[in-house]
């Protein structure tokens, strides 16, 4: 669904947030953000949702995390936390840009270790296990998911913290299937029972069972 602004984001505007988070200048950010929605009468952080290059499709979390401002990032993530929907969060943590990259990609690519764990911690209190897992392995437009582009540089360490990732996203999946499956085996068992003690009752019934015979 488009973001509809009472007075859009121009470009000047756009490319001085996007700089901000490039060179981790939180406090111009924080500025310019409360300054624009008061005026526009909206929330920062759908602001921060219309902060989009046109070109190359990156946003101010693309910049955060390929430059490891884990500051720009924790920032953007608290804005209207007690107000704005999770699905806000959801949207700027997993956006793709122009080529299919995720911030995600780029914390991967670049060894942001610590920017790696921000994102997948944060999602998992605004996503659930099944988008978490299609994060994980998401692929951009050369066919590559995180962990590729973070050991196509070597970053082993965010390899093999990602691939823990995607396991326990896979097994919270795999869990949350086997308790449905439980649930449905209980329901169907309690509906079964019901309709054998309705017969066994119908049963005693139809003997007509008495002291005098």
């Amino acid at each position: 669904m488009p973001l509809i602004l009472s007075s859009p984001l121009d470009e000047e505007t756009i490319d001085d947030l996007l700089y901000y988070a490039r060179t981790g200048d939180k406090e111009s950010l924080e500025t310019d953000l409360t300054s624009f929605a008061a005026k526009d009468s909206t929330k920062p952080l759908l602001l921060v949702q219309a902060a989009v290059d046109p070109v190359t499709g990156n946003s101010l979390a693309h910049y955060a995390c390929a430059n490891a401002h884990k500051e720009i990032l924790a920032y953007i993530c608290g804005l209207d936390a007690d107000s704005a929907p999770k699905s806000a969060i959801t949207t700027i943590l997993t956006l793709p840009n122009s080529s299919g990259n995720t911030p995600l990609h780029y914390a991967a690519m670049n060894g942001h270790l610590d920017l790696v764990k921000f994102l997948l911690d944060t999602l998992k209190s605004s996503a659930s296990e099944q988008e978490q897992s299609a994060y994980l392995s998401r692929k951009n437009d050369a066919g590559h998911d995180a962990t590729y582009e973070a050991e196509s540089a070597a970053k082993e360490d965010v390899v093999n913290f990602l691939l823990a990732a995607m396991d326990e996203a896979d097994m919270g999946m795999e869990a949350k299937a086997g308790a449905d499956v439980e649930d449905d085996d209980v329901d169907a068992d309690a509906e079964n029972g019901s309709s054998s003690v309705q017969v066994v009752a119908e049963g005693v019934n139809d003997m007509n069972v008495s002291k005098d015979d």
